[in-house]
């Protein structure tokens, strides 16, 4: 699950750390980390308690940073923190899931030096980290009911879209038509990962759809990501204020 700023941090890491057997809060070697390269992926390898820090530079407005690691066997986990190695109380996101991925998108990182943690909560392998700068465009917006259409994408990519949602409503419904393989992830005022959302819908074929009942009342971001090459996608996202059908 992905911890994001100001919500359980302390207890999420914490919780980590008691597995590991880790008593003093990660080691800090800002001085002796390897470097990870924006754009360039290393393959990480480790034991089960094992920890592993990347230093990576941002350049000023270079737009969204997604940190990725993925395509391991075993359970690793992700932290990462802006100045300084990530610590128990002190970072800025943690992802840990028992899927083979883990997963940080920040939308306005601060220029400088960050810090990857990599953590083993069991043994792992063949661990594929990548840090990479994501062009600063907003989620486009969505109107109930109305189909968007000419979505395509190859694998990795991703696009945002919005819809607002008033009080009271019973339902949110998305669907995603395509021809290839792309999967959907829903989450409320926050942009979904592909380990932490609400909803998500990733089958083999090019049909995804999230139903959400008593949606909150806001903003909702949908994501539509290329697990595979896809084109001529279309996405609808209907607000029902009675029971969909």
């Amino acid at each position: 699950m992905r911890i994001r700023r100001g919500s359980r941090l302390a207890a999420a890491v914490t919780l980590v750390l008691a597995a590991l057997g880790c008593n003093e809060g990660l080691p800090t070697r800002p001085d002796e980390s390897p470097v990870l390269v924006l754009g360039e992926a290393v393959t990480v390898n480790g034991a089960r308690g094992s920890e592993q820090v990347y230093r990576l530079t941002v350049p000023e407005g270079g737009g969204k940073l997604r940190v990725l690691m993925a395509g391991f066997t075993g359970d690793a986990d992700l932290a990462v923190r802006y100045g300084a190695a990530p610590q128990p109380t002190e970072f800025d996101c943690a992802s840990q899931s028992s899927f083979p991925v883990e997963e940080c998108i920040f939308e306005a990182p601060e220029a400088g030096l960050w810090f990857i943690s990599v953590l083993g909560y069991t043994a792992f392998s063949d661990a594929q980290l990548s840090a990479s700068l994501l062009p600063q465009v907003g989620e486009r917006a969505l109107v109930s009911g109305v189909a968007t259409t000419g979505l395509s994408g190859s694998s990795g990519d991703f696009e945002m879209f919005r819809i607002t949602v008033p009080a009271g409503t019973d339902s949110l419904v998305v669907a995603l038509d395509a021809t290839g393989d792309p999967d959907l992830y829903v989450d409320f005022e926050l942009f979904p990962l592909l380990n932490d959302y609400t909803c998500a819908s990733f089958t083999e074929t090019g049909s995804e759809r999230c139903m959400i009942r008593s949606p909150g009342a806001g903003t909702w971001i949908i994501r539509v990501d290329a697990y595979l090459d896809f084109s001529a996608g279309t996405l609808i996202a209907t607000v029902y204020p009675g029971a969909a059908p």
